[in-house]
């Protein structure tokens, strides 16, 4: 699901199991929020730092082509 806000623009999915690779099941326990701009994810962890402030941001160029 794709989301646009005054923060940016974000795709919501589920995240995968372990340390998210590619070819892992999903957890459906668990979200993963991704973006194509970086600034965008930065805007988002500290509008909500509370909820995003542990939360690390990893840049893939593999993600789209997978």
């Amino acid at each position: 699901m794709w989301l646009f806000t005054k923060h940016g623009f974000y795709s919501v999915v589920c995240a995968r199991q372990g340390d998210g690779s590619y070819g892992r099941p999903i957890d459906p326990d668990r979200l993963m929020v991704r973006a194509r701009v970086r600034g965008h994810l930065q805007a988002l962890r500290k509008r909500f730092f509370d909820l995003l402030g542990h939360c690390d941001i990893i840049e893939s160029n593999s993600a789209d082509s997978q």
